[in-house]
């Protein structure tokens, strides 16, 4: 049988009228849906389990058209649609399937012509990661939590042309995407963890900057994803001088002022700032966590005190909460790399420590 390495190309032209995407829910296996005369539905779920691609020939009435010893082409009257086998290298088939000029076609509920941004909003409801290559024509999505499958989209004028499923052989492509994250490094399952859960997505595709200090605006928009992203059209705007309309981080550091997570300098030079571009401390760290599990309605008692770190009288004012709080619940552990155990408070965060931090969140 056809099995282990699948990939579904969709090629669509140009001018091509859309019809409306399909439902989807989490985790549901996907469908492609043809419409001609008459809707048609395949299970590609099913198909990849059962490696039956008969079935996908008799129900679009494909017949043989360039037999082969290691490839097979099989297409409709019309040309409009193709599929081709290939034998793999170890092994295995890859297939392909080829849609073009089908206004029915979709997806997850991704057709052509959408955005990059409406499929990022599929795959992520659908539990895939973050795309690789973001920004570029040609986008890849890889999800392990299902085995090995890849989801690519084809981008132009800003809108999607085609895309292919593919189920590639086990270890093939790495989870890590990240270069400056090796295996076995005391952070890469935490920068994974929030990877996977579009978190913390990286600098860039292949680089994720473990020891670059994370700034205000950068732990503004973290708290704001693991809130997912809503809606603030309705909220009071901060009114920080120092957050323009429109910055990247303006809806993030509008939520969480609203949700009484941020609230901005109060005394100093700097009051009245939100401080977006300043270096994120341990102890505002602390206390902006402490304050988001107080908005979600989590646990926030505390019973324990610091005494146990030599530095617990350099916590400031507005820490003698949050500190106490994430240092109990073992989201914030000290530095016992010295003879002393030592909070450092005042010390800024790297995004190495910031993943970290926010998986233990997660763990508690």
């Amino acid at each position: 049988m056809y099995r282990k390495v699948l990939s579904i190309l969709l090629a669509f032209g140009t001018g091509i009228c859309c019809l409306g995407a399909t439902a989807y829910n989490a985790g549901a296996e996907p469908d492609i849906v043809v419409q001609e005369e008459s809707s048609q539905s395949l299970d590609v779920g099913s198909y990849l389990e059962n490696g039956n691609p008969e079935e996908i020939i008799d129900l679009l009435d494909l017949h043989e058209t360039a037999p082969g010893a290691l490839s097979n082409r099989f297409e409709s009257d019309d040309g409009s649609i193709s599929m081709d086998f290939a034998e793999g290298s170890q092994g295995d088939y890859a297939i392909t399937f080829t849609v073009e000029n089908n206004p029915g076609v979709n997806f997850y509920g991704i057709r052509s012509g959408m955005t990059n941004e409406e499929a990022n909003d599929i795959l992520k409801a659908l539990g895939w990661p973050p795309p690789r290559n973001s920004g570029s024509s040609v986008v890849g999505y890889y999800n392990f939590n299902s085995g090995a499958d890849g989801f690519h989209i084809w981008i132009e004028n800003g809108a999607i042309t085609n895309w292919s499923w593919t189920n590639w052989v086990e270890g093939e492509i790495s989870e890590n995407p990240f270069e400056d994250v090796p295996c076995g490094i005391w952070f890469y399952d935490s920068v994974i963890f929030v990877y996977n859960h579009w978190i913390m997505t990286g600098l860039d595709s292949h680089t994720f900057g473990p020891t670059e200090i994370l700034s205000r605006a950068q732990f503004a928009t973290i708290l704001y994803r693991m809130e997912g992203e809503p809606d603030v059209s309705g909220l009071a705007a901060a009114e920080f001088p120092d957050v323009p309309d429109g910055i990247w981080y303006d809806d993030a550091v509008t939520w969480a002022n609203a949700a009484g997570i941020i609230t901005g300098y109060t005394d100093g030079t700097a009051a009245g700032n939100f401080g977006a571009v300043d270096s994120l401390t341990r102890a505002q760290m602390a206390t902006m966590l402490y304050r988001y599990a107080q908005y979600k309605g989590y646990n926030t008692d505390v019973t324990g005190v610091l005494s146990d770190f030599q530095d617990a009288g350099e916590v400031p004012d507005f820490a003698a909460d949050g500190m106490p709080w994430a240092v109990e619940h073992g989201i914030i552990r000290g530095d016992e790399s010295g003879e002393e155990k030592m909070l450092k408070p005042q010390d800024p965060v790297s995004r190495a420590v910031g993943a970290t931090v926010i998986e233990r969140f997660f763990q508690q």
